[in-house]
C-alpha cells in the first residue's frame, strides 16, 4: 500500500467516510484478487474491541474511478465460483470473516491502482469493559488490517471534520493518546512506514445524540460535501495534540447491590455479636 487518505465527517449519531488507497503492484504478472472492507475488527485492544458498527450504510467502492459490484463475503463463501480459493479466501487480518464486504481488484504489472471507497456508519453504541457500560457515541477506523498487504503503509492521514456544532470539547477518549491534534473543528491523524497493529486504530469516543439512527440519507449529497471539503493547510506547531484517555465505563448497578447487600450483612453481624456479648455480660453478673 503505497499511501491511504481517510477522509470522515462526523456527525452527532454517524459519520460519512471516504477511503482513497493507491496500491503498486511490483510483480511482472496481471494480478486478479478480492479486497475488501471490514464492519468491524476483531481481537483488538479494549475499548476498540467492545466498540462495533452494525453494518456499512450505502457502500460504494471504485476502482481507478469506475463503480465496481461489491458483496458480503458471507454470501460467496459457499458459491461455485469461490470453491477453488479454499482457506485462502478468508480475510488473515480478521477472525469474522463473516463480516466484510469484498469486491473484485485487477492490476497490471508494475501498475498503481488507486481504489475509493464511501460508506456511512452509525456511531450512537455502548462502551462495554467487563461488566460496566456506558451509552455514547464512537467512531473507529481499522488500521490494522493494512497489515496484510506487503510491507509497510509508506503514508497515510486520517482528517476528521466535526459537524452538527461538534467541538473537542465533546470529545472525552480518543486512541491512539498522543497520536491524534486538532485544530477548531478538525482531527488529524498522520503516519508513515507503518506495520499497523491493533494499537494503531483510530477511535473516538464522544458525546453526541442517542436517537435511533434509520440509515435513511440523501448518501450522495453528503459524500459529495465529503469530496468538496478543504482541511485547513496549517504548519505542524498549529495542531495541538488531542491527549483524551476518559474510555471509563461506570460500575453496573448488581454491584452496588451486592455491596449493599454485604454492609447490611456486616451490619447486622456487628449487631448480633454486640448482641451476644452484652448477654454475655449479663450471664456473668
Amino acid at each position: 500500500m503505497v499511501k491511504e487518505w481517510i477522509e470522515i465527517d462526523l456527525y452527532r449519531n454517524y459519520a460519512v467516510v471516504k477511503g482513497t488507497y493507491w496500491f503498486k503492484n511490483h510483480s511482472n504478472q496481471n494480478l486478479k484478487l478480492r479486497m475488501g472492507y471490514p464492519v468491524n475488527g476483531s481481537n483488538a485492544a479494549l475499548p476498540v474491541e467492545e466498540v462495533r458498527f452494525d453494518d456499512l450504510y450505502h457502500l460504494k467502492a471504485l476502482i481507478n474511478g469506475k463503480s465496481v459490484q461489491i458483496k458480503p463475503l458471507s454470501e460467496l463463501i459457499n458459491s461455485d465460483s469461490l470453491q477453488n480459493d479454499g482457506p485462502q479466501l478468508i480475510p488473515t487480518a480478521l477472525n469474522d470473516w463473516e463480516d466484510w464486504y469484498v469486491w473484485q481488484l485487477e492490476s497490471l504489472p508494475n501498475e498503481t491502482v488507486k481504489v475509493e471507497v464511501y460508506f456511512i456508519v452509525k456511531t450512537s453504541t455502548t462502551l462495554i469493559q467487563g461488566y460496566g457500560r456506558k451509552k455514547g457515541n464512537a467512531f473507529e477506523y481499522i488500521l490494522h488490517t493494512g497489515a496484510s498487504w506487503k510491507s509497510k503503509i509508506v503514508s497515510g492521514s486520517v482528517e476528521v471534520q466535526l459537524k452538527d456544532g461538534l467541538s473537542v470539547r465533546d470529545i472525552s477518549g480518543v486512541n491512539p493518546r498522543a497520536g491524534v491534534t486538532w485544530a477548531d473543528n478538525w482531527l488529524m491523524y498522520s503516519f508513515s512506514n507503518l506495520e499497523p497493529n491493533n494499537e494503531d486504530d483510530l477511535i473516538i469516543w464522544y458525546e453526541g445524540d442517542p436517537e435511533d439512527f434509520t440509515g435513511d440519507f440523501l448518501s450522495d449529497s453528503l459524500f459529495q460535501a465529503l469530496d468538496s471539503r478543504i482541511a485547513p493547510k496549517l504548519e505542524s506547531d498549529e495542531w495541538q495534540v488531542l491527549d483524551k484517555a476518559d474510555f471509563d465505563t461506570p460500575l453496573p448497578e448488581f454491584v452496588y447491590v451486592i455491596v449493599g447487600i454485604i454492609v447490611i450483612f456486616l451490619l447486622v453481624l456487628t449487631g448480633i455479636i454486640w448482641a451476644v456479648i452484652w448477654i454475655i455480660k449479663k450471664v456473668r453478673k
